[in-house]
């Protein structure tokens, strides 16, 4: 009886280490919704060293960045922290006007944080399409480029336009700081980019006219 139970726990463990095969966008299929992993528990720095490490690439190797590497960048991003479903940055008169779009080689996705999911929008790689010329060093080099928009709809009707306009900006702000200390932290790159190009914007995902472009991320292994 005694041996049997080894034997069992020795497959269980055998089992568990296991290692789980690492997901890229090149390995999944097209045109669907991606589940996202876990976020990582811990990364080997404290958050001072975070600081240290916090700067802005302009230049990326070809590497790809892993699901579960996006995963923990999105969820550190603007994920669900908390069991009563607030988020790792603030939620303007209490809702969540930030939507936060991953553009891919193979597809355009957007963040889902309830679900922790990627929402399929398109299948076009349109990273060069969406910075301005000037300014954007990096968007078409990049494995990954976040775009930052501001949906003034769910702001309350009897707040200005141009106050709405500026918390967006503020708020996709705080955003923009936790991908730059995750990413850092994670051995990664990116950049705060605020020279887009509108037009191929709303042309890629057909926006309505309250659903402001802000910024858009690079997001890559440095080179």
């Amino acid at each position: 009886m005694k041996r049997n139970i080894f034997i069992v726990l020795l497959i269980l463990i055998t089992v568990s280490c296991q290692s789980v095969p690492t997901r890229y966008f090149s390995d999944l299929p097209q045109s669907i919704d991606i589940i996202l992993e876990k976020p990582v528990s811990r990364v080997n720095i404290d958050l001072i060293k975070a600081y240290e490490l916090r700067k802005s690439t302009k230049h990326f190797s070809k590497k790809e960045i892993s699901i579960k590497e996006l995963s923990t960048i999105l969820w550190s991003a603007n994920g669900i922290n908390r069991k009563d479903g607030k988020r790792t940055a603030p939620s303007p008169f209490g809702e969540e006007l930030i939507n936060l779009y991953v553009f891919s080689n193979t597809g355009i996705y957007l963040y889902d944080a309830k679900q922790n999911k990627l929402l399929f929008r398109s299948t076009k790689n349109a990273k060069k399409e969406i910075g301005a010329e000037s300014g954007a060093r990096g968007t078409k080099t990049a494995s990954l480029v976040l775009l930052l928009t501001g949906d003034l709809s769910r702001i309350p009707d009897f707040i200005n336009r141009d106050v709405k306009i500026n918390t967006a900006h503020a708020t996709a702000g705080t955003i923009g700081q936790n991908i730059y200390l995750i990413a850092n932290a994670l051995n990664l790159g990116t950049r705060f980019v605020g020279s887009l190009s509108e037009e191929g914007i709303r042309s890629c995902l057909a926006l309505n006219k309250d659903e402001i472009p802000l910024y858009i991320m690079p997001l890559g292994h440095k080179k």
